[in-house]
């Protein structure tokens, strides 16, 4: 049974004014929406702000309650009234970065993130005392119950307590958390103020911790994470919280305080203004926020014991509603796809599927998402135009949920990355000596740097590039020569029982045979090193290709064409009693030339294969029952279910429901759908 816990507001702390103008405006990109698109304020909209209540009085905030004011109503759940007149101030705060009018002081000029948008007070707390989850549970329920007369689309959250680095969805209120997000109402929370302290280490408060809540934490003007900004991989947003300069209820003037109680509500905002741009979805404002923000590399000029070292992202509000625009300006139940065969997608943890695709007809790089609703939108060029590009690619999403892209330039014979930054897709040079960079394949390590497994077609080489956040840079390594060696490479990450693992399966094309090499982190081993990899024979072959590893089981799990025999094949390592790791191959399908196209993804961690029959032109699911790590000699019980006609490209994207992206060729559309079995 839940237990009930007490949540607060911080303490409001008066420090000194910017001296820069606009900077807050200008660190998110404020100043140039407000320039070009005035008109998105988040009008039309309501935001239920929760917490002390609201100073509806002050003219910053319309100067009265009811359906002509800013302010349109409320409820008062401390005295039980309907009055949130707000006697501390923290509320009026909060409800100023969402929806202030422009206001000034010290000769700058301020205003809320959105000031079109109306405000909902309902007040739960009083000053600094605890509120019992009861009274928030009862406030999210009036929400509930009232969001459609006063047109409420957003909840924001400045309280919180405790210190979470894992999601927490058993709480008293979080069925109603659950509820407001199925009903597409967007809820940004407070991740916490507890960065500094001792007690807390890594991790956020609750109800920021929430699955169903966006976790937002502070910066200061110059992009610094603030000191006491809580944060794990479970932050998803930073904006202003520190130095913000509003309305000060106990003087009646202005004050400049800090916390992230004030970066919440500009997300809030934020997140009512992409809504008016045309995203009705709950989930498709929160990818559509990530995926435009800035990177912030927590670490650069940021220290103490809470730095994770890892990159998280800033809002840029103007690139949030250009990338709204483009997903949902234009949509189509299906994208017009001509010849592609190469493609690759990821899900994010909101349900938008991402795709990186080569257009053959124009040989360059593109990019496009379907929403939630399963319509696409328009696509983008990520590189090309003179040069032919992405014709091998590899697409990944970082912790936060912001999408990149290794890939071969095959004019110029490099390796290329790509990293969506501000909605613009920002692509550099990785390797270029001679012809590098065929068969990339791209994921993160636990500080979201970029890793890259690929082959150099010149040597005959497998290598590896990694990315570190200091220097900005990739340093490149040459893990196995011994051969032709690192075509159809594939690169997983994990962290198990405390140890980094570093893998890649490869075709050697000497022997034809399918290898396995592996980086484990121990004291004193350098994974820059040759000698602490170690490089096992998965399976004797005369030919392999379209290889996929994984490592989502914390076991090894590969899956894999037997070109000769024209086989879909599976292996998983393990080790036997006082033995070394071994591979145990199996066929999963045989019948026909199968296997041009595969894919490996995962069901409560069991292993799916997805495979083209070309005998049958039609594409396949094989799947078994076996669940987690599998032990030696363990009898799978494959079956295959044929799951619609052929195409000529075929990817997974792996989310709550798995995605199947293919193209139909006899239309040239490119199609994806919920993959049932």
């Amino acid at each position: 049974m839940a237990t009930s816990f007490r949540h607060g507001f911080e303490v409001l702390e008066s420090r000194r004014l910017l001296a820069v103008t606009n900077a807050y405006q200008r660190l998110i990109d404020l100043d140039d929406l407000q320039l070009n698109q005035p008109a998105l304020d988040g009008r039309g909209q309501a935001i239920a702000v929760i917490d002390t209540g609201v100073d509806y009085r002050r003219s910053e905030l319309g100067g009265g309650i009811g359906p002509s004011f800013k302010v349109v109503g409320g409820f008062d759940f401390v005295d039980n009234d309907t009055d949130p007149l707000d006697t501390d101030g923290h509320g009026t705060a909060v409800a100023s970065v969402i929806a202030a009018s422009s206001y000034s002081t010290g000769g700058l000029v301020y205003s809320g993130v959105a000031p079109g948008v109306k405000i909902v007070a309902l007040r739960v707390g009083v000053g600094t005392e605890g509120i019992p989850d009861s009274r928030i549970e009862q406030a999210l329920r009036w929400v509930i119950n009232n969001a459609s007369s006063f047109g409420i689309t957003t909840v924001n959250l400045s309280l919180g307590s405790g210190s979470f680095t894992s999601e927490v969805a058993d709480r008293v209120f979080s069925d109603e958390l659950s509820e407001l997000t199925d009903m597409d109402i967007f809820i940004s929370a407070a991740s916490g103020n507890s960065g500094s302290s001792t007690l807390s280490g890594q991790g956020i408060a609750y109800p920021a911790a929430d699955p169903n809540v966006f976790a937002v934490g502070s910066v200061n003007a110059s992009n610094s994470i603030s000191s006491f900004t809580q944060r794990s991989d479970l932050l998803d947003l930073l904006a202003p919280g520190e130095d913000v300069v509003l309305p000060d209820l106990l003087n009646q003037g202005f004050q400049t305080i800090d916390g992230t109680s004030f970066s919440a509500p500009a997300v809030a905002g934020a997140a009512a203004i992409v809504r008016q741009a045309g995203v009705d979805s709950a989930r498709d404002i929160a990818s559509i926020l990530i995926s435009s923000a800035k990177s912030n590399f927590d670490g650069d000029t940021e220290t103490g014991r809470a730095v994770t070292r890892r990159n998280y992202a800033l809002l840029d509000v103007d690139a949030a509603v250009s990338l709204a625009q483009a997903r949902f300006g234009v949509t189509t139940s299906t994208l017009s796809a001509l010849n592609v065969t190469v493609l690759d997608s990821a899900v994010d943890r909101w349900g938008v599927t991402h795709l990186a695709y080569y257009d053959p007809a124009t040989r360059d790089l593109r990019y496009v998402t379907q929403n939630t609703d399963g319509s696409w939108g328009s696509s983008t060029r990520i590189d090309g135009v003179d040069t032919d590009v992405g014709a091998q690619l590899s697409l990944a999403l970082d912790s936060t949920g912001k999408p990149s892209v290794a890939y071969f330039d095959a004019t110029r014979g490099d390796l290329k990355f790509a990293r969506l930054e501000s909605g613009t897709w920002e692509t550099r040079r990785v390797d270029q000596p001679k012809s590098v960079g065929q068969f990339p394949s791209l994921a993160f390590d636990v500080e979201d740097q970029p890793l890259i497994a690929y082959y150099a077609r010149s040597g005959g080489n497998l290598k590896l590039a990694t990315y570190d956040h200091a220097t900005q840079s990739f340093s490149r390594q040459t893990l196995i020569t011994e051969g032709d060696v690192g075509a159809h490479a594939s690169l997983a990450y994990a962290v198990v029982s405390g140890s980094v693992i570093v893998a890649i399966a490869y075709a050697n094309q000497t022997n034809g045979d399918l290898y396995y090499t592996r980086y484990r982190s121990t004291v004193g081993t350098d994974p820059t090193d040759p000698s602490n990899w170690v490089n096992l024979l998965v399976d004797q072959l005369d030919g392999v290709s379209n290889i996929r590893l994984s490592l989502a089981t914390n076991q090894a799990q590969i899956a894999y064409r037997d070109d000769s025999r024209g086989d879909v094949k599976f292996a998983y390592a393990n080790a036997p009693t006082g033995g070394t790791l071994t591979f145990f191959p199996e066929t999963i399908a045989s019948s026909g030339s199968v296997g041009q196209q595969i894919e490996l993804f995962y069901e409560n961690q069991s292993p799916r294969i997805a495979y083209y029959n070309r005998t049958k032109d039609a594409f396949y699911v094989a799947q078994t029952s076996l669940s987690g790590i599998r032990a030696i000699g363990s009898s799978a019980g494959w079956s295959t279910t044929r799951i619609g006609p052929g195409g000529t490209g075929l990817s997974v994207a792996s989310g709550d429901e798995p995605i199947l992206i293919s193209v139909d060729r006899t239309r040239s559309r490119l199609q994806g759908s919920v993959l049932e079995t």
